[in-house]
């Protein structure tokens, strides 16, 4: 079995797409992800988005170059990855979907970059502030 490994990354939609595409973007995660042993949470403000996931190396390795690829994300900057001890977070969703209305909450965490030892503080703080859709 393949040691859990985890991803958090910031990115904002790229010109040429709407907020419209995210109801794609969740539904084609959600079945691939199920399919790669994948879990994890996107959050989206109608401009940015914020995802964390985890699963098997391999598998975030090969979601990892997929996203790089995918012509909807733009500034794709990683915030953490590597092992993900612990365990999972998200063990019951393949991808949970939370949309903020505020539209400086994405921007200050990708701006502010809180230090390593604290990231997943912040976004367990972040998720409190979001609306969750499993």
């Amino acid at each position: 079995m393949e040691e859990l490994h985890h991803l958090l990354y910031t990115s904002i939609i790229a010109p040429g797409f709407g907020p419209g595409c995210v109801v794609d973007i969740v539904r084609v995660a959600r079945s691939r992800n199920r399919a790669l042993d994948i879990t994890g949470v996107l959050v989206f403000d109608g401009w940015h988005f914020l995802q964390y996931v985890e699963g098997p190396r391999s598998s975030i390795a090969a979601l990892t170059a997929s996203l790089r690829k995918d012509p909807r994300h733009a500034g794709m900057a990683i915030l953490l990855e590597g092992r993900a001890p612990g365990g999972r977070r998200f063990s019951d969703w393949s991808m949970g979907y939370a949309t903020s209305g505020d539209d400086e909450l994405l921007l200050r965490f990708g701006t502010e970059r809180p230090a390593p030892p604290e990231l997943m503080g912040a976004f367990s703080r972040l998720l409190l502030e979001v609306d969750m859709e499993p």
